[in-house]
């Protein structure tokens, strides 16, 4: 029994990704999800949506009620 256990953990490591990199999508995830950092609401909902789909990748002005602040 122990030698399945074994057997089994060794390749759950050695199977696992060395440095743990993000895909393509999820490094567009993490770009979009800074970026949109201050923002809430319908306003980062719609950037969310138009940078994760390859839109545009700037953050836009600030949403106007945060800029009456």
């Amino acid at each position: 029994m122990w030698k399945y256990i074994v057997t089994i953990a060794t390749l759950i490591v050695l199977t696992a990704p060395a440095g743990a990199q993000l895909t393509s999508q999820q490094q567009r995830m993490k770009d979009c999800n800074t970026q949109a950092s201050g923002m809430s609401g319908d306003a980062r909902k719609q950037f969310m949506s138009t940078c994760l789909s390859g839109g545009g990748t700037k953050a836009p002005a600030l949403h106007h009620r945060q800029a009456l602040r």
